[in-house]
């Protein structure tokens, strides 16, 4: 698939066809969450995966699992668990399209008012559902995020919060421009926020969550569930491991560099500075010179630190 840099504000021509969602849905008998799940070739996690959507307290929902053309059990795996609750759907897409690609299908084809994402190699505990609906059934503007506990490849906990990685609560979009927030995955979000924003932009081959994300909090607020109810599996074969660092690196920087093109009138000052530095930060960690030099010699850039040098010369003289 061929990579592009992020879409310049406007929503991704596949992205668009989610305006027309309330077509697809069923008049009557709507679920409350449609639970959205992607998957290529995670036969040995994707039954526990499933599972631990089954589980959950709150009983109002639909599994969609999309898979991505797997060569292994997955399939199988899903069709057999289908068979015994029938909130469970099997799409089966061989486009190999990609993550983004599966996840806007799957969010045609669902009926819920809320959208919940877990991949197939990570799990959920089982009051997950119940709690994060509960707060957005109280503040019907947000997104909900809950943090998320850290597991290997066999399901032990090795780390049991990431809660101060996490975006900020409340108007969140300047934090997450300037600073490391994980966990975009774990978040939940109404139906018609997609239809707002768009969908996953399918042109971005890393980071397609964090564009998504940037892109929900310039219109909503954030409530966080400070309880550790995600598990984020670490494991050799995950997208994660298998991509190379640089590239991760090119793909973040790409999705902030649009977004200050896009927001630079908007965002403050400070905002701005902290947006460059970071952009700074992952190209000399990611082996991205020619970004690090670029930025560090732009003219924007020496103006901002201008400004916060004066600003502190200028305290430390009333001080």
């Amino acid at each position: 698939m061929k990579c592009l840099p992020p879409s310049d504000g406007s929503i991704h021509t596949a992205s668009a066809l989610l305006l027309n969602l309330g077509a697809h849905r069923k008049l009557e008998g709507l679920p409350t969450v449609s639970v959205i799940m992607p998957n290529l070739n995670m036969g040995r996690f994707i039954g526990t995966a499933v599972q631990s959507v089954l589980d959950q307290s709150f009983e109002d929902f639909e599994l969609v699992v999309v898979d991505s053309g797997s060569t292994d059990d997955s399939v199988q795996i899903v069709e057999g668990i289908a068979k015994t609750d029938d909130r469970v759907r099997l799409l089966v897409d061989t486009s190999r399209k990609g993550v983004s690609y599966a996840r806007n299908r799957a969010m045609r084809e669902a009926s819920g008012r809320y959208y919940s994402f877990v991949d197939s190699d990570d799990l959920i505990r089982p009051q997950r559902l119940a709690l994060i609906v509960g707060a957005l059934e109280r503040a019907p503007q947000h997104i909900a995020f809950s943090d998320l506990f850290r597991i290997d490849e066999d399901g032990r906990v090795i780390r049991e919060s990431l809660l101060s990685r996490l975006p900020d609560e409340g108007h969140a979009y300047a934090s997450i421009l300037t600073r490391q927030v994980q966990g975009q995955h774990t978040m939940v979000i109404p139906a018609s926020a997609i239809e707002k924003v768009g969908g996953f932009d399918e042109s971005i081959c890393w980071g397609e969550d964090f564009d998504l994300l940037l892109r929900l909090t310039q219109v909503y607020e954030v409530t966080l569930i400070k309880e550790p109810l995600y598990g984020y599996r670490r494991h050799s074969t995950s997208a994660s491991a298998s991509t190379p660092i640089r590239s991760k690196g090119e793909a973040y920087i790409s999705i902030l560099e649009s977004n200050l093109k896009r927001n630079w009138g908007s965002l403050d000052n400070e905002t701005r500075l902290k947006t460059i530095l970071r952009i700074q930060g992952i190209a000399k960690e990611s082996h991205v010179m020619n970004k690090y030099i670029s930025w560090k010699i732009d003219p924007r850039f020496v103006r901002l630190v201008s400004l916060r040098l004066a600003q502190r010369a200028l305290h430390r003289t009333h001080d």
